[in-house]
This record gives C-alpha cells, structure tokens and sequence, in this order.
C-alpha cells in the first residue's frame, strides 16, 4: 500500500508526497489547504469550519475546539489534510 506524508511548508505547492516519489500539489485538491493559503478566509479549524479570520476576531473559539476536542467531537485524523489536530495552529494572543 502506498502511503502519503503531508507537506507543511507553506511556500511549497506539494501538498502531499509518496513513497514512491508521487507527489499531490495544491491544484489538485479539491479544497484549501489552510497552511498553504495565505489568505484570512483560509481554513484553520476543519472539525468546526473556522477559519484564520474567524479565530482572530473571536479569541474564545479556541477554546471552543479545546472543548470540543476534550469531549472527542472532533475528526483531526480524517478532516485536516494534516491529519493533526488544529489547536496548535490558533492564534494564542498575547500569552505569557
């Protein structure tokens, strides 16, 4: 069976690579791929559809997810191209 890995580098139009040296780029997904678009809109909580801008102007849908993820409401393995949870990739805001 083939597998996959994810690209995280935003600047690379690889989104997915293979083993065997296959490689899936941005174009030829369906959907955005929130860390390879720049762009407010861009997806960065796939579970709940929030987006870059949506976490920037309400600080509490972060821990929104954080509560969702704890009662297991969330599907990071199969919803984020990443397979990752997202909680890491929110604005934290100016946390000492």
């Amino acid at each position: 069976m083939q597998r996959y890995y994810f690209c995280d580098d935003p600047a690379c139009e690889v989104v997915y690579f293979g083993e065997d040296g296959s490689t899936l780029l941005r174009d030829d997904l369906r959907g955005t791929v929130g860390i390879k678009a720049p762009s407010p809109d861009a997806p960065l909580c796939y579970c709940f559809g929030i987006s870059r801008q949506d976490a920037a102007a309400e600080p509490s849908l972060r821990e929104f997810v954080v509560e969702k993820t704890r009662l297991g409401l969330c599907s990071c393995e199969t919803r984020n191209p990443s397979g990752r949870c997202c909680l890491k990739d929110f604005p934290r805001g100016d946390r000492r």
